[in-house]
């Protein structure tokens, strides 16, 4: 299936794909210009090299994606914790704790989210 990751510009098209599906590619295309202004043949583009990454799907011009916004971005985040920090969490979140004031909300908010990881 797919798994790669995207470009911004590719990323962004995405994003309206996962705001609208399924969606005519016309219509896509016609949100890409509106909101990004982008000319149309550029909408094309991307909507071609997304289908022939396997990350969309445009049949009889109704255009899905593959792959959920969650499942990505779960990739993406994996793919970096790896890259970077060789699968540790207490690495990653050791650097990210050095660059950022983190709140006691904030911790009680990544505690839940990991005392409740099997939920």
């Amino acid at each position: 299936m797919f798994d790669s990751v995207i470009g911004p510009s590719e990323l962004k098209f995405a994003e309206l794909v996962w705001l609208n599906e399924p969606v005519k590619s016309g219509e896509l295309v016609r949100l890409a210009t509106e909101k990004f202004g982008w000319k149309k043949s550029t909408g094309y583009t991307v909507l071609k090299n997304l289908c022939n990454k396997n990350f969309l799907l445009n049949t009889d011009s109704i255009v899905i994606a593959r792959i959920t916004r969650k499942e990505y971005y779960h990739m993406i985040a994996f793919s970096f914790l790896h890259e970077y920090f060789n699968d540790s969490v207490p690495d990653f979140v050791a650097a990210y704790r050095d660059g950022v004031q983190l709140t006691r909300e904030d911790l009680f908010d990544v505690y839940n989210a990991i005392k409740h990881y099997d939920d």
